[in-house]
């Protein structure tokens, strides 16, 4: 039998690691512990680690999957939208509305991609949303107010109770995906705290 490469997993223990993601103060439930037989090297990873990963790996699929089409053969328009907790406590409820617009216009939607956050500042609850839809016109962006994208733009209306969404169109295939990548998990009480379309459809 071959020898199994890489990293070979020890142990699962009970973690009292106090791993503080997007000012939550997360508690990890488990502490995995891995030996590397090559360098001889010991590691841990906590259930956030594993939960970032995967989060991680969700948001590529989607910049992988949408921006050539988005970019190179401009058959797909991609949205960014900063969208209100407090107005939208399930995400699910802001997709159905948002669905109706884009129905409205004759647009459909391809994939979605959505992670939970915290404002920085005022620690105002939002969702970061991607949607990837058919191609775009001028003005059928200007009829949702769709505005260029520019990264914290709205920081500050997070904690605004009359504050809704807000949605940007994006023009850098890796602008987004380097902020969004970069964030910790928001990490609340039975919630999800992120999660994307099944299956990615092209337009």
């Amino acid at each position: 039998m071959a020898k199994k490469n890489g990293p070979i997993y020890i142990e699962k223990l009970p973690s009292n690691y106090d791993d503080n993601y997007a000012h939550s103060s997360a508690q990890a439930k488990y502490l995995k512990h891995f030996y590397n037989p090559i360098t001889g090297e010991r590691f841990s990873r906590t259930d956030l680690d594993e939960k970032k990963d995967r989060r991680l790996n969700k948001l590529t699929e989607f910049i992988d999957h949408y921006t050539p089409l988005c970019f190179e053969k401009k058959t797909v328009t991609i949205l960014s939208c900063i969208v209100s907790q407090y107005k939208y406590p399930n995400i699910g409820y802001f997709f159905e509305c948002i669905r109706r617009k884009f129905k409205r216009l004759d647009l459909k939607l391809l994939g979605k991609y959505w992670q939970r956050d915290v404002g920085e500042t005022q620690g105002g609850r939002h969702y970061h949303v991607l949607i990837a839809l058919t191609r775009m016109s001028k003005k059928q962006l200007e009829k949702i107010g769709a505005e260029k994208y520019k990264p914290n733009t709205i920081a500050s209306t997070y904690s605004n109770q009359e504050y809704r969404y807000k949605i940007q169109y994006m023009d850098n295939e890796i602008g987004m995906y380097n902020y969004l990548k970069e964030k910790q998990i928001y990490h609340g009480t039975g919630e999800r705290n992120f999660g994307c379309s099944h299956k990615f459809f092209n337009p």
